[in-house]
């Protein structure tokens, strides 16, 4: 139990360390890849730097594995969120030609 608690320590503060290493570029695009989408939320990994966040808006009809332009929009680094928004039509299927 307490080695499950640590890891939950762990897994918080680097999400709030990603958080505040961000903050000053919110408005900022990045090129990314997506990790996870289900009805809880599409989530995407930005290459440089390597960070993962939330895209609340323009998740619509991304998939795992999508390639996709992100801009971010906002972070909170107490609570350890990083927030993006989809740029118009920028999503590239795995294998797709553009």
């Amino acid at each position: 139990m307490q080695e499950n608690n640590a890891k939950k320590v762990e897994r918080q503060v680097q999400k709030s360390a990603a958080a505040l290493l961000l903050r000053r570029r919110v408005g900022e695009r990045f090129d990314g890849l997506v990790t996870g989408a289900s009805p809880k939320g599409t989530w995407v990994r930005i290459i440089s730097p390597p960070v993962e966040g939330k895209v609340v808006r323009g998740f619509q009809g991304l998939d795992v594995g999508d390639r996709v332009s992100v801009e971010l929009i906002g972070t909170n680094v107490d609570q350890g969120f990083i927030d993006f928004a989809r740029m118009d039509g920028s999503a590239v299927r795995p294998g797709a030609v553009r």
